[in-house]
């Protein structure tokens, strides 16, 4: 309703083009605006408004959830646990909300396909070095995780420098240990909020770790194919 008016007005202007348009557009990133789904085009032609590529409302989400990171560790340091765990659960409430609003609207960009992971990771890594930094977990954990990441990562830039034609999409397997590595750390952050004791999760922290390492060994026997395919 709010779209076909806007573009009703514009068309109906006697003047062809403005200069300037009205002062609440001059501010507000159409193209990053879901209820102009079909008509922020039409409007940003009229206005002469440029294009703002790749920053919609679910990239405006992952972006609060990275800006998240430090009041988590800032939290977590000084011991104010509790509002480290209402930190953690809103970034997993953008997380989701993010891919809702993605699906729904259509709204999947390139951008948001790197900025996503790359949230999530560092939220994750955040939480479990400061975990190993306050003793509620073995440095080894963090070190396993942490390693992870960083083989990933220079795997990913090794692949793209050398020009290589790669799908970045998660594998099950990889998606199985983001969702276990939150899962984890929200149970810590719980028994660590309430006074538990947090050597009843030892269980569930090695399944984790487990998780991690093969699926780490997965993403480099995806890599390892691709080279031999590329003929590296």
């Amino acid at each position: 309703m709010l779209g076909h008016l806007a573009v009703f007005i514009a068309r109906s202007s006697p003047i062809k083009k403005r200069q300037v348009p009205p002062k609440a557009l001059r501010y507000f990133p159409l193209t990053a605006c879901p209820w102009f789904p079909y008509y922020k085009d039409n409007l940003r032609e009229f206005y002469g408004l440029p294009c703002v590529s790749g920053m919609n409302i679910p990239n405006v989400l992952t972006l609060l959830r990275i800006l998240m990171v430090p009041f988590f560790i800032n939290f977590m340091v000084y011991h104010y646990y509790g509002y480290a765990l209402l930190t953690f659960l809103a970034a997993g409430l953008t997380d989701s909300l993010d891919g809702l609003i993605a699906r729904i609207s259509n709204q999947r960009t390139r951008l948001g396909s790197y900025l996503d992971p790359m949230a999530d990771k560092l939220l994750l890594i955040a939480a479990f070095v400061t975990l190993a930094y306050l003793k509620f977990i073995p440095v080894w954990i963090t070190i396993v995780v942490v390693s992870r990441d960083a083989i990933l990562l220079f795997g990913t830039l090794l692949l793209h420098m050398t020009q290589m034609n790669f799908n970045i999409a998660p594998t099950l397997m990889g998606k199985s240990t983001t969702l276990m590595q939150l899962l984890c750390i929200l149970a810590f952050l719980f028994f660590i909020v309430f006074k538990r004791d947090t050597s009843g999760l030892s269980p569930l922290l090695l399944f984790t770790i487990g998780l991690t390492i093969l699926s780490g060994l997965h993403y480099i026997y995806r890599g390892v194919r691709v080279m031999n395919h590329e003929g590296v």
